[in-house]
């Protein structure tokens, strides 16, 4: 089986996996793509919070059922909750839900800062040593020890190029997920 044929089944399959009917995790139509949470079973809150936090499992969903849906559309959030349930506490569960996204594009943020601190601190460690190893090219010193300055410097400046260029691309990636988690209209 050639690539391009692994690639079409494994979409094949993907597709089927998404139209079966028995899959409820989002639905979507041309304007907008909805995550549905059920909250009908298991706990809502975390059981150690006092009922300030929203269970981890809910998020782990949230984000899981993100990785399937268009990001071209609208996303939006429905959550269903069980019958009776106090208007007070959906109220309480949607707040919780924003803020939990409202934190984790606040430390986003800090941490693509922190990432690109990180990749200049190293950038400029890597150019000293490339100067030191330029010196001691100069005044022809000890053959090892000039290597050794060499291979320190590139570390230095490869570790600042994968920080700066990949790390950070993950990072935007992420916060860009949390953007749209944040931003989402949530109903009921």
């Amino acid at each position: 089986m050639s690539k391009k044929e692994v690639i079409e089944k494994v979409k094949k399959e993907i597709n089927e996996f998404i139209t079966d009917q028995n899959f409820s995790n989002y639905v979507e139509n041309e304007t907008s793509s909805t995550i549905v949470i059920n909250l009908n079973e298991g706990n809502i809150f975390d059981e150690y919070s006092g009922e300030s936090l929203l269970c981890e499992d809910i998020y782990n969903y949230t984000e899981n059922t993100f990785k399937l849906v268009d990001k071209r559309r609208e996303v939006n959030i429905k959550m269903n909750f069980p019958m009776n349930y106090p208007q007070e506490a959906i109220d309480k569960v949607k707040k919780t839900f924003k803020t939990h996204y409202a934190v984790e594009l606040l430390q986003n943020r800090k941490q693509l800062f922190q990432t690109r601190l990180i990749s200049l601190i190293l950038l400029f460690i890597g150019v000293v040593f490339l100067v030191v190893y330029g010196l001691l090219s100069f005044f022809n010193a000890d053959f090892i020890f000039q290597n050794v300055m060499e291979i320190v410097s590139w570390v230095f400046i490869w570790e600042a190029t994968n920080q700066f260029f990949f790390q950070n691309i993950s990072n935007k990636r992420t916060m860009l997920r949390n953007l749209i988690l944040f931003n989402a209209k949530i109903s009921d």
